[in-house]
């Protein structure tokens, strides 16, 4: 089943509820993810 394009964040919730067949795409994005984690991190801590 094709995939449709979703934000990268709603990819990765994807994955975590069973969008296991993925892996290879999957773990990419988690690398991204994190990146995107510790953005989020430090626009909190300008914020706080």
């Amino acid at each position: 089943m094709p995939m449709p394009i979703l934000p990268i964040g709603l990819r990765l919730f994807l994955l975590v509820i069973g969008f296991n067949w993925e892996l290879g795409i999957g773990n990419w994005e988690l690398g991204i993810g994190n990146w995107e984690l510790r953005i989020g991190n430090w626009e909190l801590g300008i914020e706080n």
